[in-house]
């Protein structure tokens, strides 16, 4: 797959933006903003690609499990979603290019 052109679709740049701009400008709400998450899922096993750790080498990634959980004021609704996945919260797509750099 090297050279096959995956990081010009998903970033791109220039006057031509990839999949992740084009998507983030989608999504940010009236006001500017949107909280990002970068998942990887390679077999079974979940790794968040932008941990909120401290420090170079810090090995205390928390484990990510998919959840179901109640919500609303009944309870009666479910979101799904992945327990300990960081969220930055990101006003712009220039913000949301400079994480995903980092």
């Amino acid at each position: 797959q090297t050279g096959s052109g995956k990081t010009h679709t998903m970033l791109a740049g220039g006057v031509d933006p990839g999949i992740i701009p084009r998507a983030v400008e989608h999504l940010l709400d009236p006001k500017g903003r949107v909280s990002l998450s970068f998942l990887q899922v390679y077999g079974r096993v979940l790794t968040d690609l932008l941990p909120n750790v401290t420090g170079a080498g810090d090995a205390r990634v928390p484990q990510l499990a998919i959840r179901e959980w109640k919500t609303g004021e009944d309870g009666t609704s479910t979101e799904v979603g992945v327990e300990g996945l960081a969220r930055w919260p990101v006003a712009s797509v220039a913000d949301a290019l400079l994480l995903l750099r980092r």
